[in-house]
């Protein structure tokens, strides 16, 4: 009996294992495919090119910003090497200065990135364009003392780390041990290298905690150019790096998603060329509303440094439990009708191109997802489920144009 039992239980996972299908699960992408369930990053995405609006000019105070970060309302920024060691939180309407903070026991030799967790900021002293460091420092400053009104002096404690894979002797502005980009993920500090010499970017993580640590090599993906700033926004699930290519000098930015857990590589990776640019030395991205951020770059020889904004909403499917429920919007693109089945999907707007359906449970979990790819337009599609079925409590349909959520009656 002990034996029949077994051979059961082992068949039936089996069944459940073979039932994900992985593939490209995102309908955006040119090899969409509707029988895959899990996303394995093989997405691919036409080229394209996009100009970001222009907002403002920096003050001269942060001529050179290099990292950025949104916390209390405000833009936060800093200059790159052999400035001063200071803070500058600056108006995200205009880009006014609203105040200054002195860092008064930090030195800066070229900080590149800045990032925040719920109790801290975290100034990264991480550039190593000569390739003549070996040890890098990023400080750790409690948002507590940044609350009060007007320009202030605070103390950081130091998180310090070297990298276990470079190499004794590095050569200028031609190896793959320099650093412009972080963002700080739980209880970790996430590390995307800046690579002169191959072109790709590495993921280093440490821990967010003061102390001297040997960076641990998480994964790499061939990001086709100098990675130069970084930002996570968890409730949409998006990452995104920006940057720009060695010689040609042309922007670009990543929108990394549908990835799992903190293997920020592992998703769907989307390039867009921001070649209509008219400032090129990208150095700093901040979400600031949810798919929408800013962009900054430093000053050229004929232009002031430059703040710009992006949304990534035409690009980017959200993540499911940002959407609000809109019933009115539900009540006007879908009729949804239970079926032996499953349950039979009706739009009054016959629909051409391909969409994904995923179910979520009443704890918003989602735990279902099928895709479709209609060969003509039409109006009816049926989603085909297992007997003694989850009870779901939302349903979201995702396409190319659009992604909207609605409750399940």
């Amino acid at each position: 009996m002990k034996l029949w039992l077994t051979a059961i239980i082992l068949l039936l996972s089996f069944f459940r294992l073979t039932a994900q299908q992985p593939g490209c699960t995102d309908p955006r992408a040119s090899n969409f495919s509707p029988q895959a369930t899990v996303n394995n990053g093989s997405c691919r995405y036409p080229s394209t090119i996009h100009q970001p609006d222009f907002i403002y000019e920096l003050p001269y105070e942060a001529r050179e910003s290099s990292g950025l970060v949104f916390h209390d309302s405000l833009l936060w920024t800093h200059n790159d090497s052999k400035h001063k060691a200071e803070l500058y939180a600056l108006s995200p309407i205009d880009g006014r200065l609203i105040k200054t903070i002195k860092v008064s026991n930090a030195v800066n030799i070229d900080w590149e990135e800045i990032a925040k967790d719920d109790q801290y900021m975290y100034v990264g002293d991480v550039g190593n364009n000569a390739g003549q460091r070996r040890l890098f420092q990023i400080y750790r400053i409690p948002l507590d003392a940044l609350m009060g009104e007007g320009d202030a002096n605070v103390a950081a404690d130091t998180i310090m780390f070297t990298y276990p894979d470079q190499p004794t002797k590095l050569k200028y502005l031609n190896h793959n041990h320099d650093c412009e980009a972080f963002v700080v993920s739980g209880d970790s500090i996430y590390l995307f290298s800046k690579n002169w010499a191959d072109g790709q970017c590495k993921l280093y993580r440490i821990p967010a905690q003061k102390g001297l640590w040997v960076a641990e090599a998480v994964n790499k993906f061939d990001s086709r150019g100098l990675i130069t700033g970084a930002d996570y926004q968890p409730e949409t699930g998006q990452l995104m790096l920006v940057g720009y290519t060695k010689g040609t000098w042309m922007p670009f930015l990543w929108i990394l998603h549908d990835f799992e857990g903190n293997n920020f590589f592992s998703g769907n990776k989307r390039r867009i060329n921001l070649k209509r640019l008219i400032t090129t030395q990208i150095e700093a991205v901040v979400f600031i509303r949810p798919g929408e951020a800013i962009i900054t770059s430093e000053r050229s020889k004929t232009a002031a440094a430059r703040a710009f904004s992006i949304n990534t909403s035409r690009w980017v499917s959200s993540n499911p439990l940002a959407l609000p429920i809109d019933h009115e919007l539900c009540k006007r693109r879908i009729e949804l009708d239970a079926i032996d089945d499953g349950y039979q999907l009706y739009f009054p707007v016959k629909q051409s191109q391909p969409f994904v359906v995923e179910l979520l449970d009443a704890d918003n979990h989602g735990f279902f997802r099928q895709g479709f790819n209609p060969s003509k337009p039409q109006h009816t599609f049926f989603l085909t489920t297992e007997k003694n079925f989850k009870t779901p409590g939302t349903l979201v349909i995702n396409s190319k144009n659009t992604i909207f959520r609605c409750e399940i009656p």
